[in-house]
């Protein structure tokens, strides 16, 4: 891993809670792409088309998932490494983790009114062991666009409740992949959202 370019105005987001004794701070990355660069996306990715899921892999919800297997392809290879640096920052920066981080997954996904994503976390996979293979550690949401209504992300609090943080289009928001999550259903228009998830190894997990 080789993260190249600026990180800009970092800030902490406050605790919200753990899962599985896991430290879950999240990193807020204001503008890490511009809206030429997100509009790009969002077409390439129209272009090569989606895989619509519902039910079970939605965590009961729904929505068009563009899984990115060449990253460079439909980010470019710039935002790719920008991306990196933003994980690799929070990571060993930002959230102070020190994960050793393995290899890593892309994704963009659209939802349409109706679609949202139900309460889940994304190292599930892990479970059950061993977990001794790669997982998700480390997770970065990224909104692509405005102009629909709905389709929040919310994070699980330590009292059992919600918070919901400002994201706005180009924004990251890196958190350790076992905080719980959702994305309320969308009203109106489509949110498309750019999705990383750095991997790991369990065994090499700091627990807090």
């Amino acid at each position: 891993m080789n993260p190249l370019g600026p990180v800009r105005h970092t800030t902490i987001g406050v605790p919200t809670t753990t899962y599985h004794q896991v430290d879950a701070r999240t990193a807020h990355y204001p503008a890490l792409l511009t809206p030429d660069e997100r509009t790009a996306i969002v077409r390439r990715c129209q272009n090569i088309g989606g895989d619509r899921v519902t039910g079970r892999n939605a965590k009961g919800g729904s929505a068009t998932a563009h899984p990115i297997h060449n990253p460079d392809a439909i980010f470019g290879a710039d935002i790719t490494r920008r991306i990196w640096h933003t994980i690799a920052h929070a990571n060993q920066v930002t959230l102070g983790w020190h994960i050793p981080i393995d290899l890593a997954r892309a994704g963009v996904t659209c939802y349409e009114p109706g679609d949202s994503m139900g309460t889940h976390v994304d190292d599930e996979e892990r479970d059950p062991p061993p977990w001794d293979l790669p997982h998700r550690g480390l997770s970065m949401s990224l909104p692509l666009t405005t102009g629909h209504h709905g389709g929040q992300l919310r994070l699980r609090t330590a009292d059992g409740g919600w918070t919901t943080p400002t994201i706005q289009p180009g924004d990251a928001l890196v958190f350790g992949s076992s905080l719980v999550h959702e994305v309320l259903p969308v009203t109106a228009g489509r949110r498309w959202v750019l999705l990383f998830w750095a991997y790991c190894n369990h065994n090499l997990r700091p627990i807090r």
